[in-house]
């Protein structure tokens, strides 16, 4: 049985349909003997094929699932199935060739124009990572360039036929032929609410070189790559399985991986709550191999750890993304911060975004004062909502009861 992650004082019970273990036990590129036999075991019983590749879609992993049925039992997969999983990761090789050949070309075209690019995630993280571009599902290209030459990047790439749909400050979407392409072009890798942990700079004094289809484009170091994971992956309150496949990949694939530098950046800048929550994901899920040492930090953090289980207890349920939107994810960012202050802006953040700090008539309502201590309603209204949402939201954001 696959051991999912436990808080240090209470073992907490989880459902988890036979699937979906399927799925965990095939959601990585290298499987262990014991994990291989399970998977044996669990393809024995009566399997919901339609239900296990539908949940492998949904979280990115099908590429993963085909290649490890394929090298490990193909002999206990249903011919049809089998076929079908050879059909979909073949049209995904496809694309992900033709968006890497893309991608260069993108890189290529801002060269010539004095515009220096970063790409990450995408293509570039399956041939970093997975060690194969075609092992993981890629949806759009992320392309990171500096503030001075954003403006130009985006006319740019409007004058070469790509159309702009969505324009944020921090990036801009862009589509080519409806969305047989797609890019987020980046000035941050992320929105500063989220990415304050690291400095601009950061990113590209860490870039290295890499053999993309041939060709040699930008990369982020590993480390900065695993710290962009980290913090992507609590931006969107770790809602798929590929997110975890990701670090666990990252973590697999850098054995040599400076952890001390890491875990200084991470203390330093009040993310190592994030960092914690990232390795107990990829180590209780997908068994990413960490050493002895960081391990022991993992178990000093009692708040990662129960985090961590909330993640998991949720990663397969039928919770929609538009269902922890908003409080729910702030709430969510809040729980994976150390510092106060951070939990602090996070806070301030989600207050006048929903207009919390505006008094209703049922505030009103609620505790009538006079009007000379109106005032007061200011604090009282926050208090209010706060406790309405605090035990709806104890499943999944890791506040306690």
């Amino acid at each position: 049985m696959i051991q999912l992650p436990r808080t240090p004082a209470k073992s907490l019970p989880m459902t988890v349909r036979k699937e979906e273990e399927l799925l965990l036990c095939c959601a990585r590129t290298y499987m262990p003997a014991p994990i291989a036999e399970y998977l044996r075991t669990l393809l024995l019983e009566d399997i919901d094929w339609d239900y296990l590749m539908q949940v492998a879609q949904w979280h990115g992993v099908m590429p993963l699932l085909y290649q490890s049925l394929k090298s490990t039992c193909p002999e206990l997969v249903p011919l049809e199935k089998l076929k079908q999983l050879r059909e979909y990761f073949q049209t995904n090789s496809c694309r992900t060739v033709f968006l890497a050949q893309k991608l260069i070309a993108i890189v290529r075209l801002f060269e010539s124009h004095q515009i220096p690019a970063l790409p990450f995630k995408g293509s570039i993280l399956a041939t970093a990572a997975y060690g194969n571009l075609c092992l993981r599902q890629t949806r759009d290209l992320d392309i990171l360039v500096r503030k001075q030459h954003y403006q130009k990047a985006i006319d740019l790439l409007a004058s070469t036929g790509y159309e702009v749909i969505l324009n944020l400050p921090w990036e801009c979407h862009f589509v080519l032929d409806g969305d047989i392409v797609c890019i987020d072009l980046h000035c941050e890798i992320l929105p500063k609410n989220y990415s304050r942990s690291a400095s601009d700079d950061y990113w590209w004094e860490s870039q290295q070189p890499l053999c993309l289809a041939g060709e040699m484009v930008p990369n982020l170091g590993p480390e900065a790559c695993f710290l962009m994971l980290c913090l992507n992956g609590t931006k969107d309150c770790w809602n798929t399985l590929q997110r975890i496949c990701d670090v666990a990949e990252t973590v697999r694939a850098n054995t040599s991986m400076d952890w001390q530098q890491i875990m200084d950046r991470a203390a330093n800048l009040g993310c190592k709550r994030i960092i914690f929550l990232a390795l107990l994901l990829a180590r209780n899920l997908l068994e990413a191999p960490l050493s002895e040492e960081v391990l022991k930090e993992l178990e000093s953090d009692a708040a990662a750890n129960f985090l961590a289980l909330q993640v998991s207890q949720q990663l397969f349920s039928e919770t929609t993304e538009e269902e922890i939107q908003g409080v729910p994810q702030a709430l969510f960012h809040m729980s994976a911060r150390e510092r106060w202050q951070d939990r602090w802006e996070i806070f301030m953040s989600l207050m006048n975004t929903h207009g919390w700090f505006t008094p209703t008539a049922q505030d009103l309502e609620f505790l009538p004062l006079p009007k000379f201590l109106h005032f007061l309603y200011y604090l009282i209204r926050p208090i209010r909502l706060l406790r309405r949402y605090r035990l709806p939201l104890s499943k999944y954001v890791g506040i306690k009861k």
